[in-house]
């Protein structure tokens, strides 16, 4: 079944019907699209076309991929169906274990559901896809990812708690600067502008870019505290961990080398060991994907998170 090409079943069939029963009386399933997950990522560009074209002849309201749990193969193909879904107007969302490739390739580009490692989670899963879906469907826009339950892509935004914060935080400026006598009108102008742009990008919430070298230094400043908190925050939830690489990170795109850890495993013996051995015994030393064959035949570590699949 894995090199299946891509079909149509109408209505509901095999495993959807365990996602019609789910929906329920929220929506009704239109067709089911079939394809293996091999023929999508062997034969990518056939495979996204027909789907492109299911689904122009279907028009749904939101389309549902996977859940692919941890399959590797699979994950990655609900988002390339999702990133089809999208180009065409049609929100999408999947389902899949955080560390599934699908998760670690496009965290930022599709709508993704966290779920267990296996099929045990897919009542939960299924409910969760579906709650997103409809809510796509009926044109709404969805919250914050802690408080809908998909997994962060990266975007910041100002979310509304009776006022947008940047003109709650003009407020507090304007209230203490009423303290102080014959303040200079410019100079608040310039602390406006200050708080107004640090967030730095529009699709990051802010409603100004950075205008002179003082605001562009605080918006990397607060960006580059926010990063860095991140980084220590999750070598922190993971310091029992043995492994010198981290899970992969939502908020910063990319898993994350701990160096403490990394310097504490004495490299420089391994390196001696490889590098005395012959080229037919690499793989039997160190994997390939680890290692980097220069120009004079001696390899050379690289830097590299281990690929699960």
């Amino acid at each position: 079944m894995a090199h299946v090409g891509v079909s149509l079943a109408d209505g509901v069939v095999g495993a959807s019907r365990a996602l019609q029963q789910a929906l329920g009386d929220r929506g009704t399933l239109v067709g089911t699209l079939i394809g293996g997950d091999n023929y999508v990522s062997e034969q990518r560009h056939a495979a996204m076309t027909a789907i492109s074209e299911q689904l122009r002849n279907l028009q749904p309201d939101a389309v549902i991929a996977g859940p692919a749990f941890n399959a590797g193969r699979y994950g990655l193909a609900c988002a390339e169906v999702c990133k089809t879904a999208q180009a065409l107007g049609v929100p999408a969302v999947t389902g899949m274990h955080p560390e599934n490739p699908g998760t670690l390739c496009y965290p930022a580009e599709v709508l993704i559901v966290p779920t267990g490692a296996t099929s045990v989670d897919m009542p939960a899963a299924l409910e969760a896809m579906v709650r997103l879906a409809v809510k796509l469907g009926h044109g709404e826009t969805l919250g914050p990812a802690q408080a809908e339950g998909y997994l962060p892509r990266g975007i910041r935004r100002v979310y509304d708690r009776q006022r947008l914060g940047y003109l709650r935080a003009l407020e507090m400026l304007q209230a203490k600067l009423a303290l102080v006598p014959d303040f200079p009108c410019e100079l608040k102008t310039l602390l406006e502008h200050m708080i107004i742009s640090h967030h730095g990008e529009y699709e990051f919430g802010s409603p100004k870019l950075p205008m002179f070298p003082e605001a562009l230094l605080l918006h990397y400043l607060d960006d580059l505290d926010s990063k860095m908190e991140s980084m220590r925050a999750l070598f922190e939830r993971e310091a029992e961990v043995e492994n010198a690489w981290t899970s992969y990170s939502p908020s910063l795109g990319r898993p994350l080398l701990n160096t403490a850890k990394f310097l504490a495993t004495k490299p420089v013996a391994i390196a001696e060991t490889v590098v005395e051995a012959s080229a037919s015994a690499l793989t039997e030393t160190l994997p390939l994907s680890g290692l980097d064959l220069s120009g004079d035949g001696e390899p050379t570590p690289v830097l590299q998170p281990p690929v699960k699949t």
